[in-house]
């Protein structure tokens, strides 16, 4: 791989993962949703626990179109202004909205696992029950062999693991 693998940041931080020294994460964001809210609703949590919700909600609304779209037919317009109201709303830092984690709660993808690109450290302890390190899946090779192990399991969320791939590799035409 190039000196620029993965392609992408941290999706919680936002920052370079060097050296490999991050992971892909597979993990119940119902659950772990959950246990965070209360803490979240109410302003307890640190300021790497908040951002770390703030991402799953995020990447919930980008991996799930079934929290974005809510399954009513709408204009294009409509849907494109809801897309870049949650680009701007995460990317200046306003992502505290409640009314979404409780979408995301209330009606859950409950058996689709949700995918990070994260630093080992930006991921609170005790969470995800998948860990790929960068080391094992750093080559199309690998990540080909991973494809098809995660696609056997029950909670496979392919959407996420598309983004997943993108964020590693880039996104390159087809031939």
């Amino acid at each position: 791989m190039g000196k620029n693998f993965p392609v992408s940041g941290c999706y919680v931080c936002g920052n370079r993962i060097l050296n490999k020294d991050g992971s892909v994460i597979a993990f119940n964001y119902v659950r772990n949703l959950e246990e965070l809210k209360e803490d979240y609703v109410n302003g307890k949590l640190d300021e790497k626990n908040e951002r770390f919700v703030d991402s799953l909600i995020f990447q919930c609304y980008s991996q799930f179109p079934e929290f974005s779209f809510n399954r009513n037919l709408r204009t294009g317009d409509e849907i494109g202004l809801e897309i870049l109201d949650n680009i701007l709303e995460y990317d200046f830092g306003k992502s505290r909205n409640l009314e979404k984690l409780e979408n995301i709660l209330k009606n859950p993808v409950k058996e689709k696992f949700l995918f990070l690109l994260s630093h080992k450290v930006c991921v609170p302890e005790g969470f995800g029950l998948y860990w790929i390190d960068l080391k094992r899946i750093d080559s199309a090779e690998r990540a080909l062999e991973w494809t098809f192990h995660l696609s056997e399991k029950n909670w496979f969320n392919y959407k996420g693991w598309i983004k997943i791939l993108e964020s590693l590799f880039g996104r390159k035409g087809v031939s």
